[in-house]
């Protein structure tokens, strides 16, 4: 099946009938993630990067040699989640709506989620630059990280098959990914 039409049916779905404005904060949140990254690629290289999209939202591709300026770019992103967080945090302080808590929280979960170190996320980017030794063993530590987190969300939450078969598209999208 089509990468864009099943984007597309889930970005129409979730507009459709996203009652509480999650999905929306959440389509802008990762719009502003990628921005964070286009914004420094742009800095660095001058150039605009090619980015796709896949039904788990976007992908930019980097053709930067230099492995200081890549960090950087990978952590524009959570970075940039992280701020919105934080403003977010702030202004639940002065006035504390629901639209601004879903506002933090979910940019807090993207930067969570962005710097685990599964290898195609931008924590796993980081540490193949980093480490020599996620550099030979990066397909056993994604894997290892995306059961141990599945695990604890399968048991903190009471989501059953629909989170099986995420995790199961989750681990056959990465290993293709790779």
């Amino acid at each position: 099946m089509n990468r864009l039409f099943v984007f597309s049916l889930i970005v129409f779905s979730g507009l459709f009938f996203d009652r509480l404005n999650i999905f929306k904060i959440y389509l802008l949140s990762t719009v502003l993630h990628e921005t964070g990254h286009v914004i420094a690629y742009r800095f660095f290289t001058n150039k605009m990067p090619y980015i796709d999209v896949s039904a788990f939202g976007y992908k930019m591709y980097n053709n930067v040699l230099h492995n200081k300026f890549y960090i950087l770019i990978l952590l524009r992103g959570p970075v940039t989640n992280l701020i919105i967080a934080s403003f977010a945090l702030i202004l639940i302080n002065y006035k504390g709506t629901f639209t601004v808590y879903i506002w933090f929280f979910v940019n807090f979960f993207i930067f969570i989620f962005n710097i685990l170190p599964v290898y195609f996320l931008d924590g796993g980017q980081v540490l193949y630059c980093l480490s020599p030794f996620y550099q030979r063993n990066y397909i056993i530590i994604s894997i290892f990280t995306v059961i141990i987190i599945s695990v604890m969300v399968y048991s903190f939450t009471d989501i059953s098959l629909s989170f099986a078969l995420f995790l199961i598209y989750f681990i056959i999208n990465m290993l293709n990914d790779i």
